[in-house]
């Protein structure tokens, strides 16, 4: 079934059909809310954190960034820090894939070999939240059972890190250990699932 990811809408579709992702999932049950962050500081910290994504993904890839990210280099230092000092070895770089069954899709930040052996990283550029480790545990759900071809299993791991990424050439990694999150993010996704099928949506009862 054909699976597309459109980046500028940030919207997934299989088979044609628009289908959810875990951050919408994140936003709907109140984790991810930004309404009141003024809506400039918001699109200026979104934008910083694409740019960010690209230059690390670029230098991943062993291709020039500084002439179009130059002002990044503090943070792309960070993440060749944080590569340095995990022996973090990225096999995968902004991958996105979907659980076929629930048809909920994500984009992951990177996964790979490190001294901890497999992990799974998400990148960012503000403060490291804890409903972070939801996202991590579908994304690493999805490398398991998609690129891996793993046995399913509902037991999140303790190989999932979120990096952030500063501008004085830094990083502070934060591991998420929860062997629940993966339970969690799929009650959760239940939840709105359910309630958008019954027009609730937009409101809480």
């Amino acid at each position: 079934m054909n699976f597309a990811f459109n980046r500028e809408k940030h919207e997934y579709t299989l088979g044609g059909q628009r289908i959810i992702s875990n951050t919408e999932i994140l936003a709907a049950e109140g984790l991810s809310d930004f309404s009141m962050v003024p809506p400039h500081q918001l699109k200026i910290a979104q934008m910083v954190g694409t740019d960010v994504h690209d230059a690390t993904c670029l230098l991943d890839d062993g291709k020039p960034w500084r002439k179009r990210y130059g002002q990044y280099e503090g943070h792309v230092a960070g993440w060749q820090l944080f590569k340095k000092e995990f022996k973090f070895r990225p096999v995968l770089r902004e991958y996105s894939t979907y659980d076929i069954g629930r048809r909920i899709a994500t984009t992951l930040d990177a996964w790979g070999d490190s001294s901890l052996g497999q992990i799974t990283v998400e990148i960012k550029t503000g403060a490291l939240e804890d409903h972070f480790g939801l996202q991590l545990a579908f994304q690493e759900y999805c490398v398991r059972t998609w690129y891996l071809g793993k046995p399913l299993s509902l037991e999140s791991s303790p190989d999932r890190w979120g990096v952030q990424l500063k501008a004085d050439g830094t990083y502070e990694a934060r591991a998420y250990k929860d062997i629940n999150d993966l339970r969690v993010f799929f009650s959760m996704a239940t939840s709105v699932m359910w309630r958008k099928a019954h027009s609730y949506a937009d409101r809480r009862s």
